[in-house]
Formats: structure tokens, C-alpha cells, sequence
């Protein structure tokens, strides 16, 4: 289990919460909120760090004559913003879950990311466009700034 370091979160209002930090490490200003949904192992991590997360089935982890909907059919009705799947395990039933996860994203049109490094860059993202710093440039402009 990798060692956490003490973490602090600090509110505009003056609270503070100290607690264990997980995840990458880091330090940020701003506010970004989210409605977390995931399935398996992951949710149960987020939960006992704090995080809310509402956990939904793959299709593989449904049981027969279950009503409740899985990831599957939440981005297909259009109730998923943006998916982060990381492409992992040889066994059958998650790799094919996986697959169909990014396939149906795609076909929804909804933003798929894979790494870890993706989901960090689109967060920065849309910190930077919530903030209203967000600009656009083609490689060949940025390499030219960069001198």
C-alpha cells in the first residue's frame, strides 16, 4: 500500500480539514465540482477517502432481473458528462467492459479519457476554461512562442 502524507483542505470560508492525502500528489487553487459515478474496486477506495460516489454496475457485474442501470446504459441515456477508462485487465469480462465503456462513449459522443496523465491535463482544462483562461493555438504557434 503506497504511504499517504498529511493533506489539508482549506475552504474559502475559513474551514479547514485535515485528513490523509491519495492520489497524485499536488497542490491546487480553485474549485471544481463533480458527480462522481464508478464501478468496482474504485468506488470503495474514493468512499473511504471521503469522496461521494455513487457506484454503478459494469454490465459483467449486473445480476440477472436487475433494474439498476448500468455505466453502459447511464452514457448511452445521456447521463454521463465525461468517462475516464483505464485500459487494465487481461480477464475477460472487465476487459470487454472496458472496451464497451470507451466504444459507447465514443458513439455518444461523450469525452473518453484513459490515462491518468489524460485526466489530470482535462481537469486542468476545465479549471482553465472555468476560469475563462483558456486559449487555443496550433503546434506550429506553440513552438514559436516557445523561442
Amino acid at each position: 500500500m503506497p504511504q499517504t502524507r498529511p493533506a489539508l483542505l482549506a475552504l474559502e470560508d475559513g474551514r479547514f480539514f485535515r485528513g490523509r492525502s491519495f492520489g497524485a500528489e499536488g497542490e491546487t487553487f480553485g474549485e471544481l465540482v463533480f458527480s462522481v459515478c464508478m464501478s468496482g474496486y474504485q468506488a470503495s477506495v474514493l468512499r473511504r477517502n471521503g469522496v461521494e460516489v455513487r457506484k454503478v454496475p459494469k454490465l459483467s457485474e449486473r445480476t440477472h432481473g436487475s433494474t439498476e442501470r448500468s455505466i453502459v446504459e447511464l452514457i448511452t441515456d445521456g447521463d454521463i458528462d465525461l468517462v475516464f477508462n483505464t485500459p487494465g485487465s487481461s480477464e475477460a469480462s472487465p476487459r470487454r467492459d472496458g472496451y464497451l465503456i470507451r466504444t459507447t462513449a465514443v458513439l455518444a459522443d461523450v469525452p473518453c479519457v484513459t490515462t491518468v496523465a489524460g485526466l489530470t491535463t482535462a481537469v486542468q482544462g476545465i479549471e482553465a476554461q472555468r476560469r475563462g483562461h483558456l486559449a487555443t493555438a496550433s503546434l506550429q504557434e506553440w513552438a514559436a512562442l516557445q523561442g
